[in-house]
């Protein structure tokens, strides 16, 4: 390599840096903090499908409850590295169900969902690498 192309690397490097920093640390917002490497899917109202060689963010559903009502929350996540954390939070601001991923997990969950109001399904991943997640909810009637 030549020294102007090391000199164009090292500024592009030392400027994607910067970017990560600034955002970090000057943003209101501690959540707006993302990197994606390698990362494809989708998303619908009741559903993330992805796969990602590097992910560090935040993705999420909301579910309008009526209240008194069950959901299912389903999930099938791998990961090589990091971790992976799902958890539904009320129209409150409570944590009403949480689960850690670290390597591998396929479950079922049945969630109350007690107050009316708009829930948050969330899946905040921090440092995962080579990995997928799938996860959808449904509403399970005839309580």
């Amino acid at each position: 390599m030549n020294r102007n192309t090391v000199i164009l690397i090292f500024v592009i490097l030392g400027f994607v840096i910067l970017g990560f920093f600034l955002n970090k640390f000057l943003s209101n917002n501690s959540q707006s903090f993302e990197i994606k490497i390698g990362f494809t899917g989708h998303q619908t109202e009741k559903s993330v499908s992805c796969r990602f060689i590097y992910f560090t963010g935040r993705k999420k559903l909301y579910i309008n409850a009526t209240g008194n009502e069950k959901i299912k929350i389903s999930y099938d996540i791998s990961l090589k590295n990091g971790e992976i954390l799902i958890y539904l939070v009320s129209p409150e601001g409570k944590e009403v169900w949480k689960h850690k991923v670290n390597r591998k997990a396929k479950e079922n969950e049945i969630v109350r969902l007690k107050i009316p109001g708009i829930y948050t399904l969330e899946i905040d991943a921090k440092g995962a690498r080579s990995g997928k997640i799938e996860l959808y909810w449904e509403r399970i009637l005839g309580i």
